[in-house]
C-alpha cells in the first residue's frame, strides 16, 4: 500500500515487498530475448549475407557523415545531455572516440547516420531501420554486455526484423502518391 508520500509501505507480512520484487516478463523482455538471444546459426546464409551488407552499408554511411554539421551537433548534444555517470555504462560515439552514456552514443550514431540519407531503406516502414538498430547494438555491446561479432550481427538482424514486423502490422500504408517525387 502507498503512504501519503507515494512511497511503498510494508505491511507486517512483507507482502508489499514481495510483490515489488516479483519478476514478470514484459513486452520489452520478450523483444530483448528475441534480439539478443537469436543464434546466428538459425539465420539462413542468404539472410546473414544480406545482413552483413546492410551492416557495412550503415557503417559506411556513419563514416561518411562523421563531419557533417548535424552529426557534430548530435555528438555535442549526447555529451551535454546524455553523459555517462562516473563509473556508469558508457560507449564511444561512432567515428568520434569520445564517450557518452549508452543511450547517448546510440542517439548520436542514429542522428549521424540519418543525416546522410544514404542508408538502408524498407518501403513498407517508410524509413530506415538500421539507423537506430546498428548504433543501439554497437553501443549496447560496448557499455552493457560485450558480444561477439556474430552475436552483434544476429542482434542487428533480429532487431531489424522485429522493427519491420512491428511497423508493418501497426501502421497503415501511406498512399502511393506520397512516395512519388514532385
Amino acid at each position: 500500500m502507498a503512504g501519503a508520500s507515494g512511497a511503498m509501505m510494508l505491511d507486517k507480512s512483507g507482502e508489499a515487498e514481495k510483490a515489488m520484487n516479483t519478476f514478470s516478463p514484459t513486452s520489452f523482455d520478450r523483444v530483448r530475448d528475441l534480439v539478443f538471444e537469436l543464434d546466428i546459426a538459425r539465420i539462413p546464409d542468404e539472410v546473414r549475407q544480406f545482413a552483413v551488407l546492410l551492416l557495412l552499408d550503415t557503417l559506411g554511411v556513419a563514416a561518411a557523415s562523421r563531419d557533417m554539421e548535424a552529426a557534430r551537433i548530435a555528438r555535442e548534444v549526447a555529451l551535454d545531455l546524455y553523459a555517462a555517470r562516473p563509473g556508469g555504462p558508457a560507449a564511444r560515439m561512432l567515428f568520434d572516440g569520445r564517450t557518452a552514456s549508452v543511450a547517448g552514443a546510440a542517439f548520436a550514431g542514429a542522428a549521424q547516420i540519418d543525416n546522410l540519407d544514404a542508408h538502408d531503406g524498407y518501403n513498407p516502414t517508410k524509413g530506415h531501420i538500421g539507423v537506430a538498430v546498428v548504433p543501439a547494438v554497437m553501443s549496447f555491446a560496448q557499455g552493457v554486455a560485450p558480444i561477439t561479432g556474430a552475436e552483434a550481427l544476429a542482434a542487428a538482424a533480429g532487431g531489424s526484423g522485429r522493427c519491420r514486423r512491428t511497423f508493418v502490422t501497426t501502421v497503415p500504408p501511406a498512399p502511393v502518391e506520397s512516395d512519388r517525387m514532385a
